[in-house]
């Protein structure tokens, strides 16, 4: 049962810890997962940081749910390059798409970044000053000497 703790936070019962654990399992995002309970996902950050054990089975939960929603990309070349799937039809797809980049032309009308290779070095102009920084040495004054050795302070530089 959720019950609200000494600072107003909702404190959640191992009823609900239970039900959240089972929809992240079932693939169900985070913060979904907490609304489906009728929690926020602080509150869930806040139990796990209070119980180690609810903490080590959120992990387990989270693994597996990614595992789910992994399986659930349809298999193609967005699976191939980000899942890692090298079944045949994802390799054939990212083959096939592949393929298609290198004999295609670029399409004209598309913009073309600039790295900073095609940028090259800034137009120079004529005409101008360059201002350059003087080096400004302040001397101190001689009493900060030490008393007996004789050593000249050293000048503080801007």
């Amino acid at each position: 049962m959720t019950r609200h703790g000494g600072r107003g936070h909702t404190v959640i019962g191992p009823e609900e810890k239970a039900q959240y654990l089972a929809h992240v399992t079932a693939g169900v995002p985070l913060d979904e997962a907490a609304a489906k309970i009728g929690v926020d996902r602080r509150s869930i950050n806040r139990a796990a940081a209070a119980d180690p054990e609810f903490a080590t089975a959120r992990a387990a939960a989270k693994a597996a749910g990614r595992k789910v929603r992994a399986n659930l990309l349809p298999h193609g070349e967005y699976r191939y390059i980000h899942g890692g799937c090298r079944c045949t039809t994802c390799r054939t797809a990212a083959s096939a798409a592949r393929q298609n980049r290198r004999t295609t032309p670029p399409d004209p009308t598309r913009k073309k970044t600039k790295t900073p290779a095609d940028t090259g070095p800034p137009p120079s102009r004529s005409g101008t000053r360059t201002r350059t920084k003087e080096t400004t040495i302040i001397p101190l004054n001689r009493s900060n000497t030490r008393p007996g050795e004789g050593i000249p302070p050293l000048a503080a530089v801007s």
